[in-house]
């Protein structure tokens, strides 16, 4: 009999059905983005030939294109999210199976008010909403500290959550939401993930 305790995701590989090419295009995304950058940077103050700075904005339109096109070909909605709870946390029944394996396939994660999301810039990001425009520093580090002690319990109770930020940044941001529901990052600081390496 299987222990209902154990995950039921046994490696990182099966739980990441993405296409390689999906993959590849955001291992060269930020790369190809900050060279094509540089390159139309460096043509304006003609430091390079224009025809570089021709191929700058090639490469930027590659990118910015890439980054609304690829995902939508991957099968991937950047706007999907799933919710993580404490019941299925206890069980670790289908509920918990099918909501870390949307996570790990791109949709963020929500627990207890925090939003979790992979970067394709070797970061997990979390944010907090808040409504407080006036936010003072004691407050930001109330809310900060709650980020933190959220991704504190899912690297204990999450086996796949642990492995999928293993070697990344965590980023914290604060996010201000107005009352048209827009939000803008009011505050952003860096948590700590002590398997983020060095």
């Amino acid at each position: 009999m299987n222990n209902p305790y154990q995950s039921p995701l046994e490696s990182r590989q099966e739980t990441s059905p993405s296409p390689w090419w999906y993959l590849l295009f955001y291992r060269l995304y930020g790369p190809v983005w900050y060279l094509g950058l540089t390159l139309l940077i460096f043509s304006w103050f003609e430091m390079v030939a224009h025809a570089a700075g021709g191929v700058g904005i090639a490469m930027l339109v590659f990118a910015y294109g890439g980054n609304y096109l690829v995902p939508r070909l991957a099968g991937k909605r950047p706007e999907e999210f799933v919710v993580l709870d404490s019941r299925m946390l206890k069980t670790r029944g289908e509920d918990y199976r099918q909501t870390m394996l949307h996570f790990l396939d791109g949709a963020t994660l929500m627990l207890d008010g925090a939003a979790f999301r992979m970067q394709p810039v070797n970061e997990i990001a979390c944010g907090l909403y808040t409504y407080n425009a006036e936010l003072t520093d004691s407050e930001a580090d109330e809310i900060t500290q709650h980020a933190q002690s959220v991704f504190d319990l899912l690297m204990r109770e999450c086996p796949e959550f642990e492995s999928a930020v293993c070697g990344k940044q965590f980023r914290i941001s604060i996010l201000l939401r107005s009352m048209n529901d827009t939000a803008i990052i009011c505050r952003l600081s860096d948590g700590k993930n002590p398997l983020a390496g060095s």
